[in-house]
């Protein structure tokens, strides 16, 4: 019976524990080829499945902070000299279509707790050269927030962040 208790006790402080993070995971196509050229540019492109924009309100949301997000990161990063925007020359393109987009509100995650789910961004994304048109990587990134109402990274930001970071290392 005492054996009962301490595996039910350690279960709940798992659940608990993975609850209170955000996590980022990523799917691989086709492993990054090589390495970013240092010193160069990259035109950053992001934006909604058009079918899932329709649906959800949160899309346009989650384009803006992801767009902010990686145009310092992937400068920070030092895998690029500059991030473009517009039409100006670049020798990469980073494409990032989100199709899936959920943010939980404070108040349902108050209410119900961690049954409220996760804030989540989801995206296909896809390195190119420009002057080759060669895909360099393809994959996609799921990032999401913790689930539990008391943790620090419940909001959709955390779930922005995390997919931001796994972009940034699939393409190292």
């Amino acid at each position: 019976m005492g054996n009962r208790k301490v595996f039910f006790a350690l279960s709940a402080l798992a659940f608990f524990l993975a609850a209170c993070s955000s996590v980022g995971n990523s799917v691989v196509r086709q492993p990054m080829k090589g390495k970013v050229a240092e010193g160069k540019g990259v035109l950053l492109k992001i934006y909604s499945a058009s079918h899932a924009k329709e649906l959800d309100p949160d899309f346009d949301e989650v384009q803006k902070r992801l767009r902010e997000s990686l145009y310092t990161k992937l400068v920070t990063s030092g895998l690029f000299a500059r991030v473009v925007l517009n039409g100006d020359p670049a020798d990469y393109s980073l494409e990032v279509k989100i199709f899936k987009a959920n943010a939980v509100s404070g108040t349902a995650r108050a209410l119900v707790g961690v049954l409220a789910g996760r804030s989540e961004a989801k995206a296909d994304v896809l390195l190119r050269n420009l002057s080759t048109d060669e895909v360099l990587a393809d994959f996609e990134v799921l990032g999401e927030s913790a689930s539990h109402p008391f943790s620090t990274e419940g909001s959709l930001d955390d779930a922005i962040r995390q997919a931001a970071d796994q972009i940034i290392m699939r393409i190292q």
